[in-house]
């Protein structure tokens, strides 16, 4: 039985370490494969260079950066969507990746795992 994961969905925002180290590429999701061994993904990359490629979903992380405006789409759980909010802070809790996103027609903010 496989482990129970947040997965990636198109328009998510990753970034992943460029060979050399020192920068970051980042990209949205077009698309993912599900696969025995490791799932695949075709991102868009936006920078340093503009391009379409394959990766491991492991090789990758949370690209979301602080202002950008998210939508909260819980899934059919019978739980409502907290709606739109906009991306204040970003941590790191117990090796998983966090974003606290402020919904402002609500006057909540919440501590949320992206979809990786």
């Amino acid at each position: 039985m496989k482990p129970l994961r947040l997965t990636h969905v198109p328009g998510c925002w990753v970034s992943q370490k460029l060979p050399s180290g020192q920068e970051e590429r980042r990209g949205i999701v077009k698309m993912a494969i599900a696969k025995e061994s490791e799932d695949q993904l075709q991102v868009h990359w936006f920078s340093p260079e503009k391009k379409l490629a394959y990766v491991d979903a492991s090789a990758v992380h949370s690209g979301f950066q602080n202002g950008m405006d998210v939508v909260d789409e819980t899934p059919g759980s019978g739980v409502l969507s907290l709606g739109q909010g906009v991306i204040m802070q970003q941590r790191t809790l117990a090796g998983s990746e966090q974003v606290l996103v402020d919904f402002p027609e609500r006057g909540e903010r919440h501590w949320l795992s992206p979809p990786l």
